[in-house]
């Protein structure tokens, strides 16, 4: 009788040691989800951070070049408008140009 209650002890604690290791591996499994989820949040949210620095960064990139370009071009039409236009050369050299004529 005596070595069935050491079996069926043994088999007890067999049994308890099976129980342990599933309820481990469902620990596991669900702390790598969790862990999963939150690494993936935090990543979402530092890429929206990242991107939304970014954004503004490239919008105020974008500004500065247009402003510059405006002021680049309207000096470059002051200059112009300071220029004096000969209109009896221009006239000369676009026909001699256009019709070979010498004037």
């Amino acid at each position: 009788m005596k070595e069935q209650d050491v079996l069926h002890h043994l088999l007890s604690i067999e049994s308890e040691a099976v129980t342990l290791t599933h309820d481990a591996q469902i620990e596991v499994e669900r702390r790598s989800v969790e862990y999963e989820r939150q690494n993936h949040t935090h990543y979402d949210e530092r890429y929206s951070h990242e991107v939304t620095i970014l954004d503004d960064l490239f919008e105020k990139e974008i500004m500065a070049i247009k402003q510059e370009y405006q002021k680049q071009l309207e000096e470059y039409r002051s200059v112009l408008d300071k220029m004096a236009v000969d209109m009896q050369s221009f006239s000369g050299k676009a026909e001699q140009f256009l019709f070979g004529e010498e004037g």
